[in-house]
């Protein structure tokens, strides 16, 4: 919400929290700092290594699917009741006030922990509310309330007479079936199905170290049209419920050697190219795009709509300038050797990447219009992407509400292993 200044982290807090769940996915997080402050960092991929060489990974997939699911907050460190952008300090007026003097300290202190866990009695627990979601019968969140039944937990142990059959206080019908339909063995039989579902998204995820998207573009041209085209796309693919593909990886990111780009690249299910007017003439995109070739990646072509950068079509006399070594120069040409290619495979990646048709992307127009041009390029990507369909229509933002409603059974579960 932009109206709403959320409450700031301090001492103890967690960013990124998700990350331990999933390694590969990349994510990024702004934080501005009003003094001087020391972070403790803690890479994903190293807990995920040390788990693995302690023997505890089947164990924390076990502790996931009994409890992650619930909730994990980085703000007030609760687990199994919330996430953090459900944490009462954010949500609640007289909390954010409370937090903004100072007094939340959370995991080196109770006091933010003490205040989330009493908010949270007041409201039903993420189980309870995905409980109800699955048996149809949210509207009784309201009247389990008022019967201060908060939890599953709570919910399981209540005595059912505390719920008279015939109509609550919002006009529907509380009908016997409603009743069996909450009861404990009821229950019972959710948990082991979303224990279940979990374990089975979690190892899923954590095998899955690659990217939908590889975005491949000259710096000085297209670099910050390229950072944006990576937000608007992730935050399209958070939308639309695509769980383990939703990552879009940038050319110029931690990428210090050939061989972390071509390992980039061979992770990536899909490349894009942003054409504009020298890209062709950097040597780590002519190795971008013969990889890719080489490991039968798909490759889409992207016009970028902007004053200054437009793009040409290769001619003859361009390949022939690339094969006798004149148009990268000595120290291109031996980035070209160095990443194992030569000229001539270069050259044939290029004529057989430029062959396709290129979709555009226009930087400065309109958001309505740039997301329409991302849906198309979605819709071309390869995997699950592309049994999306109507995505590179104007009308892909009501597809995706659609389709958020009819997966609303895995929704909870492609929010907790995409969204950081």
């Amino acid at each position: 919400d932009p109206n709403v200044n959320p409450p700031p982290f301090t001492s103890g807090m967690w960013l990124g929290e998700k990350a331990l769940i999933r390694p590969g996915l990349r994510r990024a997080t702004l934080a501005l700092t009003t003094m001087d402050s020391t972070l403790l960092s803690l890479p994903s991929a190293g807990f995920a290594s040390l788990l693995e060489v302690e023997m505890l990974t089947e164990r924390f997939q076990d502790f996931c699917a009994e409890q992650l699911w619930r909730g994990l907050c980085g703000r007030c460190g609760l687990l199994g009741d919330h996430f953090g952008n459900e944490c009462p300090l954010i949500a609640d007026e007289k909390n954010r006030a409370w937090s903004l003097r100072g007094v939340v300290s959370p995991w080196g202190s109770n006091s933010s922990n003490s205040l989330c866990r009493q908010v949270s009695h007041e409201r039903s627990s993420s189980d309870l509310r995905l409980f109800l979601k699955r048996q149809d019968m949210a509207w009784l969140e309201p009247e389990l309330v008022r019967a201060e039944v908060t939890t599953l937990e709570q919910l399981r142990q209540m005595d059912p007479s505390r719920l008279e059959i015939g109509a609550d206080a919002s006009g529907h019908e509380i009908t016997q079936e409603h009743l069996e339909s909450i009861a404990p063995t009821a229950i019972e039989a959710f948990l082991a199905d979303v224990a279940s579902e979990f374990k089975s998204r979690v190892r899923e995820a954590q095998q899955d170290d690659g990217y939908l998207l590889f975005l491949s573009h000259y710096k000085v041209e297209a670099g910050t049209e390229a950072a944006l085209m990576r937000t608007e796309l992730e935050h399209i693919l958070g939308e639309s419920g695509l769980a383990n593909e939703t990552g879009v990886f940038l050319d110029s990111e931690d990428l210090t050697t050939l061989v972390d780009l071509q390992d980039a690249v061979r992770k990536s299910k899909n490349i894009a190219v942003l054409l504009t007017a020298n890209v062709l003439t950097r040597p780590w995109v002519l190795v971008e795009l013969a990889t890719a070739y080489k490991a039968g990646i798909p490759v889409l072509t992207v016009l970028l709509s902007k004053q200054g950068t437009g793009f040409t079509y290769p001619t003859t006399e361009f390949y022939d300038s690339l094969l006798d070594g004149s148009l990268l120069g000595e120290s291109g040409t031996n980035v070209i050797k160095e990443s194992g290619f030569d000229m001539e495979t270069v050259v044939v990646a290029l004529k057989a990447v430029l062959q396709r048709i290129s979709l555009p992307y226009s930087p400065h127009r309109p958001a309505s219009i740039r997301r329409a041009e991302l849906c198309a390029l979605i819709q071309q990507c390869t995997l699950h992407v592309k049994k999306v369909r109507g995505v590179g229509s104007p009308h892909a933002s009501g597809w995706f509400a659609r389709a958020k409603r009819l997966r609303k059974s895995d929704t909870w579960v492609a929010n907790l292993l995409t969204k950081g």
